[in-house]
């Protein structure tokens, strides 16, 4: 899969290229197989509001409850992390991250 957005469109573009590049993704694997969505990114977010507070790479994506679109867009969970966290997470080997074989990072 390959896709390019174009970042001079503004955030409603960037965020339905993701919605797209995910649904992509969840038809090929199978829908039954999501568990839900991990959206990670560089910067300060608000995990209780699910919103980007501050990203030098995500401007565009400030202050936007991307959390809530892409839950509403794709019908499903998706949880949103710093990217220094998540990595974190994932090399200390985050327990419940060993139940799926299938991981995109």
């Amino acid at each position: 899969m390959a896709g390019r957005t174009n970042y001079s469109e503004g955030r409603e573009a960037i965020v339905d290229e993701m919605v797209a590049s995910i649904r992509q993704i969840r038809d090929h694997l199978g829908r039954e197989n999501l568990a839900g969505i991990g959206v990670v990114v560089p910067g300060f977010i608000r995990l209780g509001d699910g919103v980007i507070a501050n990203s030098n790479n995500l401007a565009d994506l400030e202050g936007f409850p991307i959390r809530d679109r892409l839950e509403d867009s794709l019908e499903t969970t998706v949880i949103l992390e710093n990217d220094a966290n998540a990595a974190a997470l994932g090399k200390n080997g985050w327990a419940p991250a060993r139940m799926w074989t299938t991981w995109f990072f």
